[in-house]
């Protein structure tokens, strides 16, 4: 199953690849805001984390406008770029919400590493660190489905949010995979700059493609074909957890992803 998730985000991006580039370009306005303020009020501890903050709203608030838009892709439709101001009507409120619990979570990391590593130093406060340290990598994996089950699933934020730690812990392995795949979409072009010298296809695939984007469409698409358990397992209550049938749940969507190869992809005329 994780397989097939892979391929499809991985064809999903392939026959949306303009729509990802344009997604793409909207994070970088918000970069370039957060990296001049750096450079103009970094000597101002004040100034620095109110404009860190804005530009994290903002941040959030264009990433819940491209879920939106990347959930239509992974439903396989139009991306609808178009409908950009019911999108933001419909995430803005889900969006600063993850601002500022985001704002809260990096402050509180900071914070806890400052003052139980840096001032107390000592087995406790290695202890309570080390519990906070593995809390927010949990929370990180976690808020993964953030974004995909407001879009799709649920509108109360106390349950979007029992949603994301109950997927997370019933599918522990499946999101942790779904991590590192989202983690290397960052680590790769890294590698790519490193190795191509900073030369226009590094730039090319480090900035433009997979970009945030691709992350987002890796996160729906993880939701969507996830729920097709739960969706089994509601309709068959006294099936085996262990044993679900996902040949015959992902049919659908293997029918029309099609038979897709590498090969195909680039030299479509030699698989006619």
């Amino acid at each position: 199953m994780f397989g097939f998730l892979v391929k499809k985000t991985f064809f999903d991006l392939w026959d949306n690849i303009l729509t990802i580039v344009l997604l793409n370009l909207g994070f970088i306005p918000i970069a370039a805001y957060l990296f001049f303020t750096l450079c103009f009020f970094g000597y101002n501890i004040l100034f620095l984390l109110l404009a860190a903050a804005s530009g994290g709203y903002l941040f959030y608030l264009y990433t819940g406008i491209a879920s939106r838009i990347l959930k239509n892709i992974s439903d396989f439709k139009k991306a609808k770029i178009k409908y950009i101001a019911s999108y933001f009507k419909e995430t803005f409120k889900y969006s600063l919400i993850m601002g500022t619990i985001s704002a809260f979570h990096i402050s509180t990391l900071i914070t806890s590493y400052v003052y139980y590593l840096g001032k107390l130093g000592n087995t406790p406060g290695v202890i309570i660190f080390a519990i906070i340290f593995w809390i927010s990598v949990f929370w990180i994996i976690s808020s993964q489905y953030y974004f995909p089950i407001c879009i799709r699933l649920e509108k109360n934020v106390k349950k979007i949010f029992m949603k994301c730690f109950i997927i997370t812990i019933d599918n522990t392995f499946f999101s942790i995979s779904t991590w590192i795949v989202s983690l290397s979409f960052f680590i790769i072009p890294i590698v790519l700059l490193l190795h191509f010298h900073n030369s226009g296809v590094a730039v090319l695939l480090g900035v433009f493609v997979p970009g945030i984007s691709t992350v987002l469409l890796l996160q729906q698409n993880a939701l969507k074909l996830r729920l097709y358990k739960y969706d089994y397992l509601e309709e068959n209550p006294e099936a085996d957890r262990k044993k679900i049938p996902w040949d015959v749940l992902l049919a659908k969507d293997r029918e029309k992803l099609g038979p897709r190869t590498l090969k195909g992809m680039i030299f479509p005329w030699k698989e006619e």
